[in-house]
This record gives C-alpha cells, structure tokens and sequence, in this order.
C-alpha cells in the first residue's frame, strides 16, 4: 500500500517529507492497532472521536503552535 501513497504523493522523498516528528511511516502493526482496539469491547463506551495516528504530531501541534498547520511546525523545529 505505501507504493499507492508514494505515487499519489508524487515520490518517496515527497511522501517523506510528511511523515511528522517520528521521520518514517507508520507500520502496518502500528496502524492496524487502533482499529483493532476502537473495534474491541474495551472501546465499547467511545462515541464520536477522531482518534489521530499520527506519533504525537496533532496534540504537539496544538499546544505548541496554537492549532497551527503540521508545515508551520516544520518550520519550528527544523527550520
């Protein structure tokens, strides 16, 4: 499935270039266990949540930068 995204991306280097503070894509263990959990009887009480997976980027966007785009922390941390 990443060979779909990269070509939809325009190319590994540009797909790269999104992957967040972790600096690689996601596996598929690590994608596939939060559905597997939001699936489960242990998430049977959760109702209406975006449940971002994404290692942290959309809660460090927030509190850093004020909601700012993920581009715009880029620029924070990495210049």
């Amino acid at each position: 499935m990443t060979a779909e995204f990269s070509i939809a991306a325009g190319g590994d280097d540009i797909l790269l270039k999104y992957t967040g503070f972790a600096g690689r894509l996601a596996n598929s263990t690590e994608m596939a266990e939060p559905v597997v959990f939001l699936n489960s009887n242990m998430a049977s009480y959760i109702s209406g949540a975006l449940l971002a997976v994404d290692f942290g980027t959309a809660g460090l966007t927030e509190r850093i930068m004020g909601g700012a785009t993920f581009d715009m922390v880029k620029i924070h941390f990495f210049g």
